[in-house]
This record gives structure tokens, C-alpha cells and sequence, in this order.
């Protein structure tokens, strides 16, 4: 029962994205920008569109978020402090990447992650 406990407190401290909209699939990921880690989530799409928003866990704190690289096959645009939309070329099928980038910090430790997304257009 202590395991338990312990495992659940340790994940309440990363960052978890908010990524569910419309057409819009993407694989279960965390970071933590004080750790400055890199993940690569995968995300599958059927109309061409993926918008995320990170929002940060109890006791992280975000300060800073910005596009590292943009996609080679459609648009990737920063809509509010925290949030992105990414559009496919129109008609484009196939796969496609690119890398935001999210800094903060949680108990006095700073940092910042990289989010490296995989999409396929179907």
C-alpha cells in the first residue's frame, strides 16, 4: 500500500499535456522541464488537424514555451502561451514532425523539455 502511494505522489509532480481534440489522436505522454527531458509522443490524425495544450501538474510551474522546429508537410502555430495548432498541407497523407519546446520549474529547479511529436495523416 505504501508503493502505491508514493508512485501516485511522484506523478502528480510532471507536466501533463492536454491533447484530445476532434481528429485528433495522441499517445500518453509526461515530461518535466526541470529534469530537461526529451519525449517523442506519437499522434495520428484523420482530418489533418492537432492541437495541444500543456498545462502543468501540482507542483510545476511553466514560465516559457516556444516552436523549435516546424513540420515539413503543414503549418505548426503557437495560438496562446501554452498552445499549438498544427495543420497539414491539404490533402497530405503520411507522416510529418516537429518540436515544441516547454520550460518551468518545480521545487526551486529549473529547466526546460522537449516535445518531439510523430504524426500520420490518415
Amino acid at each position: 500500500m505504501k508503493i502505491a502511494i508514493i508512485v501516485a505522489a511522484a506523478l502528480t509532480w510532471l507536466a501533463l499535456p492536454s491533447t484530445s481534440f476532434a481528429g485528433c489522436h495522441v499517445s500518453s505522454y509526461s515530461f518535466d522541464p526541470y529534469l530537461n527531458d526529451h519525449v517523442s509522443p506519437k499522434a495520428t490524425t484523420n482530418d489533418g488537424t492537432c492541437s495541444h495544450m500543456y498545462r502543468p501538474a501540482d507542483l510545476t510551474v511553466f514560465t516559457s514555451s516556444e516552436i523549435v522546429t516546424l513540420p515539413q508537410h503543414g503549418t505548426l502555430k503557437k495560438t496562446g502561451a501554452y498552445t499549438y495548432n498544427y495543420a497539414a498541407q491539404l490533402g497530405y497523407k503520411g507522416a510529418d514532425t516537429y518540436t515544441t519546446k516547454v520550460c518551468g520549474y518545480q521545487r526551486g529547479q529549473r529547466g526546460c523539455s522537449l516535445i518531439s511529436y510523430m504524426l500520420t495523416m490518415k
